[in-house]
């Protein structure tokens, strides 16, 4: 409970009220851990506690305590993974950890111990989803950890493997899409790659249209599938069909009321910047 009071302050922004929660937790986690050494859940339970503290205390500010923790989550996987090599769960967690280390590293300007930690990560998926070739969760987990790999080797400089991985996370995204059982998500997580994945150069704004208005007709009035709309056609220089898309988007959002609330502010922002470009298209 303590653990999951944290969680809603660190994504209201309360870093500060939620770090006191999760001490707490972690506290507690370690606690339980201590006094069941050999028990891989409470073990396991404790590093995702320490995960948890990690993006708080990451959110307030201090990066040192948070890069420790995020070590220490990574060591307890490390050892539940080497315990159990067959045990899928422990293989993702570890993959998670590392790529949680990653993510921290490069946020902190070590490139170099970001691809390494990452690399590994998308290691271990793509063993996990080769071993569960029908698990279509494993494949968009695995396309999304490439298409991220990418975007972090463009980052370093490493513009051939971003660009290989990029493609290799495309490509199992277009497969998911295109299949016959799509889920609308699925349809939109490869949409948003082929619109804002690197390198740039692999970006595909007409595929991306095609495939949104595909999802379109699976859910009309959808203002996630809207609002793509609107950044296909934009990223295609159609400002003025952007417009009309986002206007679209933005009533279906609104008509949902309380449970469309949360995207509304970003669809307003994207059809303010769609509206001005279309308002300078038109000049003379």
């Amino acid at each position: 409970a303590e653990s999951k009071v944290g969680d809603i302050l660190v994504a209201q922004g309360n870093s500060a009220e939620a770090i006191r929660y999760e001490r707490s937790s972690l506290a507690d986690f370690a606690a339980i851990a201590a006094a069941n050494v050999n028990d891989a859940r409470s073990r396991r339970e404790l590093a995702v506690a320490e995960q948890r503290l990690g993006d708080a205390l990451w959110q307030h500010g201090d990066r040192s305590e948070a890069l420790s923790l995020r070590r220490k989550a990574l060591t307890i996987c490390e050892d539940l993974s080497a315990a159990d090599p067959e045990n899928a769960q422990a293989q993702f967690d570890l993959a998670v950890a590392l790529r949680n280390l990653s993510d921290t590293l490069a946020a902190s300007h070590d490139l170099s111990g970001a691809v390494d930690n990452f690399r590994r990560a998308v290691g271990l998926v793509s063993g996990i989803s080769a071993q569960e070739p029908a698990n279509m969760n494993r494949q968009a987990q695995l396309a999304e950890g490439l298409i991220s790999f990418g975007d972090l080797l463009d980052r370093a400089g490493r513009i051939q493997e971003a660009a290989q991985e990029t493609s290799r996370g495309l490509a199992i995204q277009s497969t998911l899409a295109d299949s016959s059982g799509a889920s609308l998500d699925e349809k939109l997580a490869y949409i948003n790659s082929l619109l804002t994945c690197t390198p740039a150069s692999l970006r595909n704004p007409s595929a991306a249209l095609r495939v949104a208005q595909q999802a379109s007709s699976l859910s009309p009035n959808n203002p996630d599938v809207l609002d793509t709309i609107a950044a296909a056609h934009f990223a295609l220089g159609n400002a003025a069909a952007a417009v009309l898309a986002e206007e679209a988007a933005l009533a279906s959002e609104k008509a949902l009321g309380p449970q469309g609330s949360a995207g509304t502010g970003q669809i307003e922002l994207n059809l303010k910047k769609y509206r001005r470009a279309a308002s300078k298209a038109a000049k003379p």
